[in-house]
């Protein structure tokens, strides 16, 4: 077959046909994939709320996830450090959650393949609570990245200006003759 500028137009044209075709399976398989996703997401927060409250009110109460995480990371995580790992676990669960727990630490992690025990998650926890990596909101309510600054104020707080007794160490203004540097010329 000879090359001519017909044929290379043909051939456009199928490539053409065969990328839309492309594109509008793949837009409408990302749609699905979003869906499937919300989807995980929203059953994955339930199990977590069940689960916190299983804790609450029955706390000797112990239940193993029953499905490992199919997350192909597992490898990854395994291989952390056990501080680096904690700090993954929170960002982790605080992408869902306001405040993770030391339970949602040890939750997270044993679904990634690691057996950290709670003794272990807390000293990671202070250790990054100290490098202002995590901060905590409370006993046990742990939040990624380091706390918000609260401004200052050297002043004290704000008062509200307004007339005020002199005080014993004061001078009352009244009368008083200013002398020196600054004084009357």
């Amino acid at each position: 077959m000879a090359v001519t500028p017909e044929v290379l137009v043909d051939l456009i044209k199928d490539a053409e046909t065969t990328r839309a075709s492309m594109e509008a399976e793949r837009f409408t398989t990302e749609g699905v994939l979003r869906k499937l996703v919300e989807a995980i997401d929203e059953v994955s927060s339930e199990e977590h709320t069940y689960r916190a409250t299983l804790r609450r009110r029955f706390p000797n109460y112990v239940v193993e996830a029953t499905t490992k995480s199919t997350d192909h990371t597992l490898e990854l995580w395994t291989n952390l450090s056990r501080n680096n790992a904690v700090e993954n676990a929170i960002k982790e669960v605080n992408a869902k959650h306001a405040t993770v727990s030391p339970a949602d630490i040890e939750e997270c992690l044993k679904a990634h393949g690691r057996s950290d025990d709670r003794d272990q998650i807390g000293g990671a926890t202070a250790y990054l609570n100290r490098e202002k990596r995590i901060h905590s909101l409370g006993r046990g309510r742990w939040v990624f990245g380091p706390a918000r600054e609260t401004p200052r104020n050297d002043f004290g707080p704000a008062v509200e200006a307004g007339p005020r007794e002199a005080s014993d160490n004061e001078i009352s203004g009244q009368g008083a003759i200013i002398t020196g540097a600054f004084g009357p010329s």
